[in-house]
């Protein structure tokens, strides 16, 4: 039995050591209690302990919300440190900070602040916080205007900007005056009124003014005290001669069509200073009607609604409100009138805006769209159309007369400038629909320094109808203009001088272009070519970006300062090229030659005499081969020496032989033999131009011998390859004698 008792008093002293180990968290202060007014901050401090036998780390401090009068969050309440560590037996002082919300109403809040280490050991206290009470007032007050001989009201309305109920609030009003005039009001000048918290309340000043009060402007003040608030309200009456005066609207009618009717209410009222009697109301045109009931007499501030009906003459204008007569008010006192307008719908549409950049394919944009496009960059050419449509029935025989249309593309021109453009003036007739007109603009090309992004362009027509009514409507989009980061370039001219030149004789290139991307090109390549002109002339050359000087980089000696370039070389046509229209396509390539970024045509016209064109002689000719170097450009000729040829009777057709691969590889254009055969053949028209070296065969003999025919050269080209042979043989002969003796 002993021995029991003391297992169970062991045990239970290791349980109570055991707990002591652990240790254990306690707040000293049993409550923890601040006060404040509203919109400011007060702290106080407290203890934490750790009445165990171990450290505790981490321990959190945190407080609940404060309930009381009303709510104050828990983020009001701030303590430093948040969290705290302690030794065995240790303590510490954490600060407790609290922000009172403005406007806060006074009274006692009631929270909690917990000091916990983990879900089982914890300790709390109670958190008070004392909100102080605030008065405060402010007040306004209304400036009526009041005839002699009539009455009114002035509210004066004050607030309680205060945190509690404000109970006995003492009120004075001064006596109104102007200069040594005084203006009396109804009801008593002092007493007390009740406001509650975050409400207002009014006084009213009743003034019944005499036919004989002075007019001016009469001025006093209202004090309002509550405990050691108090505002001063200033007041303002205006008293003035008496007058007439209605209210009447004018009558604007909805958008209708010609011809048909419409109902518009208006109301009525006497907004004067005295009653008014024998009231009627009537119309200037008998294409207005009235209904409804109309009063004899109209006391001060009384109304009253008629219903004005119209019917649309044809001369009312399209999109736009017209006149068409006037709504009458009479009375024994007073009489007054207002405009009576209507609108026509718009019979004016634009149906269709097309856009074409570079001369690429046409796009039809749509109201309001952002035109986004690659070809839509700086320098770019471009053109717009536009169809027009008149809405009016075709039975109405409504033509449109002089329609104008009117572009704005904003910022896409020359240092930012805008382009305008417009048309001639257009004619449509009731129900059409014109053709795709274009729009001339000061400029059809955007400038080269354009901003990127977006560009708002504005078109507006306006036209007028058979009656006289002005249609208009407008069309708005943007053009999204975009600039290459890399080296970007576009042709500003490609051209060919003269642009109609005889057989045989010469035309020159002329090529503008400019940089446009935002990096330069040290291999930018420019490449003219014409397969039938026989023109191939490439040219790499650098030049800088779209922002370097206004310089000829193929002709500068500093190209990488420049960004524009100009090529201007003449061409020989050949002599026996038929006659007709023949492009020469100009190409600009960047990096040399990996992105083709913009090409042209420039086109030469081709006309060929009778002196020009190849023809048959039966007299013997002497003359010398002048042969063009189409590749290089310039106009560079070679002579070779005279060729005698004797014509006979019998004719032959002229052949044209492919070049061969030497005259390609030597940077040719082509290589022609010719055949002549003699009197009455005549040359094939070509479309290449003779290039050196220029071979002519004589076939003007009736026969040829052996020696110059085919045969006989294929005979000598067998013998030599079979005495090759037999030299390599006996060769290989003796020195396998040799090594024989050997």
């Amino acid at each position: 039995m002993k021995g029991k008792l003391f297992i169970g008093i062991f045990m239970a002293l290791a349980l109570v050591f055991s707990v002591l180990a652990v240790g254990s968290v306690s707040i000293v202060e049993t409550s923890v209690s601040l006060s404040a007014n509203p919109g400011a901050a007060t702290s106080t401090t407290m203890t934490v302990q750790n009445t165990g036998a171990s450290t505790l780390s981490n321990i959190a401090i945190s407080a609940s919300d404060l309930t009381g009068p009303a709510t104050i969050s828990s983020s009001q309440v701030v303590f430093s440190p948040s969290s705290l560590s302690l030794t065995a037996g240790g303590q510490s002082t954490d600060t407790v900070s609290i922000t009172v919300p403005s406007g806060q109403k006074a009274g006692t809040y009631v929270g909690a602040i917990t000091a916990t280490y983990d879900a089982s050991n914890y300790d709390s206290t109670t958190l008070t916080l004392t909100v102080n009470q605030v008065a405060g007032l402010s007040g306004q007050a209304t400036s009526p205007t009041l005839a002699q001989g009539g009455s009114g009201l002035q509210d004066i309305t004050v607030t309680n900007t205060g945190n509690y109920d404000a109970n006995s609030v003492g009120y004075s009003i001064s006596t109104l005056t102007s200069g040594t005039n005084t203006l009396a009001f109804g009801g008593s000048s002092t007493g007390t009124m009740n406001i509650a918290y975050g409400a207002s309340a009014t006084k009213t000043l009743t003034f019944n003014v005499g036919a004989t009060q002075a007019a001016g402007t009469y001025t006093g003040t209202a004090t309002f005290t509550w405990g050691s608030a108090q505002v001063q309200v200033p007041l303002t009456v205006i008293v003035r001669a008496p007058s007439y005066s209605v209210s009447l609207p004018d009558v604007v009618h909805a958008e209708t069509a010609v011809g048909d009717d419409v109902s518009t209410q208006v109301t009525v009222q006497n907004n004067g200073d005295y009653t008014l009697t024998g009231v009627t109301m009537s119309t200037s045109n008998s294409d207005s009607t009235l209904s409804g009931t109309v009063p004899s007499t109209l006391a001060v501030g009384q109304s009253f609604v008629i219903t004005v009906t119209s019917e649309i003459p044809d001369d009312v204008k399209g999109n736009a409100q017209t006149v068409i007569g006037e709504l009458r008010f009479n009375s024994n006192e007073h009489a007054d009138t207002s405009d009576i307008k209507a609108t026509m719908g718009n019979k004016l549409d634009i149906n269709r805006v097309r856009v074409s950049f570079n001369d690429a394919s046409w796009d039809t944009l749509n109201a309001g769209e952002n035109y986004d496009d690659e070809e839509v960059k700086p320098g770019v050419h471009f053109e717009m159309t536009i169809k027009l449509e008149n809405l009016f029935d075709d039975d109405s025989n409504i033509d449109m007369d002089d329609v104008n249309v009117e572009v704005i593309m904003e910022g896409l021109g020359e240092d930012g400038d805008d382009l305008e453009g417009d048309t001639e003036t257009i004619s449509i007739d009731a129900g059409d629909k014109t053709e795709d007109v274009t729009i001339d603009f000061d400029d059809d090309q955007f400038g080269w320094e354009v901003d990127t992004g977006k560009h708002t362009v504005t078109i507006t027509v306006e036209g007028e109808d058979d009656n006289g009514g002005v249609h208009t409507d407008t069309f708005t989009f943007t053009i999204d203009v975009s600039r290459s980061k890399d080296s970007d370039f576009i042709l500003s001219r490609a051209d060919a001088s003269p642009s109609t030149v005889q057989c045989g004789g010469t035309v020159s290139i002329y090529v503008d272009g400019k940089s446009i991307g935002e990096d330069g090109d040290d291999k930018a390549k420019l490449k003219i070519s014409s397969t039938a002109l026989d023109i191939l002339d490439t040219i790499e050359f650098e030049i800088g970006a779209y922002d370097e000087d206004d310089c000829d980089a193929m002709d500068d000696e500093d190209p990488e300062d420049c960004n524009t370039f100009s090529y201007r070389k003449s061409f020989k046509v050949p002599s026996d090229i038929a006659a007709g229209s023949y492009p020469v396509k100009v190409e600009i390539w960047n990096d040399g030659g990996d992105e083709k970024t913009d090409e042209d045509t420039a086109d030469v016209q081709v006309t060929c005499s009778s002196s020009s064109s190849s023809s048959s002689s039966s007299t013997t000719s002497s003359s010398s081969t002048t042969t063009t170097s189409s590749n290089s450009g310039a106009s560079v000729t070679s002579t070779k020496p005279s060729t005698t040829t004797q014509s006979t009777t019998t004719s032959q057709p002229a052949t044209n032989v492919q070049p061969t691969s030497d005259a390609v590889q030597s940077g040719q254009s082509g290589y022609v033999s010719v055949y002549y055969g003699g009197a009455g053949s005549a040359s094939q028209p070509r479309g290449v131009v003779t290039a050196t070296p220029t071979r002519t065969t004589d076939t003007s003999q009736g026969k040829t011998s052996f020696k110059d025919s085919p045969a006989y050269i294929a005979l000598l080209s067998v013998l030599g390859v079979l005495l090759i042979i037999g030299i390599i043989s006996l060769i290989a002969f003796a020195a396998s004698g040799r090594r024989k003796d050997e």
